[in-house]
């Protein structure tokens, strides 16, 4: 039995600009349209599979340039008897920094600058993916997250796995690294 109807999908983020798409193993055409990449992939038999990596560059205004590569990969472990019922999907992240300033009045209270700072601290940690910096002006910052439901005593900020915090900035546009 071969395994058919596969599709591979891969939501590329809007700040990586795609350069290159190549494949090999099993022949790949592609049906979606950037930022939304699908392909339908050939009837795999088993033990057989393929590769498809896109290569690009993140935009130069979101971070310092710096490549990008996603690979993902499709194989068949065994035959399949139902057609039409095997997707894969893969989903890219574009690690950065996100600012936070509980000072903060106004700006859009996205974490994408200073001049935007999420004024919470766990609005930060909420969005944070391994790979990701957060930079915390100086400030006081309460966790509102409870373990105990009734008990506010049991509030705490979960950090994230792969994340970087560092902590007392002046929070000024233009000066990130002060």
């Amino acid at each position: 039995d071969t395994v058919t109807g596969v599709q591979l999908s891969d939501l590329i983020p809007p700040e990586v600009v795609i350069g290159e798409i190549t494949s090999e193993g099993a022949a790949v055409t592609q049906i979606g349209v950037p930022p939304s990449y699908i392909w339908e992939i050939e009837d795999l038999m088993p033990q057989a599979g393929g590769i498809i990596t896109l290569s690009g560059q993140v935009k130069p205004e979101v971070n310092s340039p710096f490549d990008f590569t996603n690979t993902a990969s499709v194989s068949a472990a065994s035959g399949d008897p139902v057609a039409n019922d095997n997707s894969v999907s893969v989903l890219s992240h574009v690690s950065g920094t996100l600012y936070v300033d509980a000072a903060k009045t106004a700006g859009a209270n996205d974490g994408s600058s200073w001049r935007d700072a999420f004024t919470s601290l766990q609005s930060a940690l909420d969005i944070a993916q391994a790979g990701d910096q957060i930079w915390v002006a100086k400030g006081v910052y309460v966790p509102s997250q409870r373990t105990e439901e009734e008990d506010p005593r049991s509030a705490t900020f979960k950090l994230v796995d792969g994340v970087a915090m560092y902590g007392g900035f002046a929070g000024i546009p233009g000066q990130e690294g002060d």
